[in-house]
């Protein structure tokens, strides 16, 4: 998927992080993925391997339906239509709004949306902080790089967010229309064998007949 995006948009972004959240995590605010524009990144012995922006990609279980509550704000109510338009099935009852997924619903929308939103925020942190900066040879100064900082992390959440929403959008038009997405799902055995993995766990389940 980085393939197909401008280099240039995503550059400075080493480390894409596949989490897996806490259980309470899951039930309490279930989220598909963010950037941290600042992580520290440490081996199982302590010792920091990465510091600088990190995409985090948080682990789903696509047989685990989840609950939205009936009053939605504007926002909401768009993000269930996105939902929705990944390929997800949304429920509603008198309590609760159910979004019902598959495996490919959920990878529509890590891949496809949520990692271009993600890219878009960082993408917006370039042109606003980290290009301006750079281009007047100002990196120098701290307070100037700092005084950008501040201001770019002072506008309201839901301008940083109309932002990255409107660059997902850009992409998954230009993509879908140079049939470069939907792809297929693209397992690398030899680097799973590498790093430790269980092929069997990347694989999809078999259903039965019903």
């Amino acid at each position: 998927m980085l393939s197909f995006l401008p280099a240039g948009d995503w550059d400075g972004i080493e480390a894409i992080l596949l989490r897996q959240p806490r259980r309470k995590e899951q039930t309490l605010a279930p989220v598909w993925g963010r950037l941290v524009y600042a992580a520290q990144l440490v081996n199982e012995r302590g010792v920091e391997v990465h510091f600088g922006p990190v995409i985090i990609i948080e682990a789903v279980n696509p047989t685990q339906p989840i609950k939205y509550g009936k009053s939605l704000s504007p926002q909401g109510i768009v993000e269930l239509e996105r939902l929705k338009g990944d390929g997800h099935r949304i429920l509603s009852g008198d309590r609760n709004h159910t979004v019902v997924s598959t495996v490919e619903s959920c990878r529509a929308t890590q891949l496809y949306r949520t990692l271009p939103h993600e890219i878009g925020h960082w993408f917006d942190f370039l042109e606003k902080v980290e290009r301006p900066t750079a281009i007047t040879q100002n990196r120098a100064e701290p307070e100037v790089y700092e005084n950008l900082r501040q201001k770019f992390h002072q506008r309201p959440v839901q301008e940083k967010e109309q932002y990255a929403h409107a660059y997902a959008q850009r992409v998954f038009q230009v993509l879908l229309q140079n049939r470069k997405i939907p792809f297929k799902r693209q397992l690398d055995s030899k680097q799973m064998k590498i790093d430790s993995l269980r092929p069997d766990d990347f694989e999809l389940p078999r259903l039965g007949p019903a």
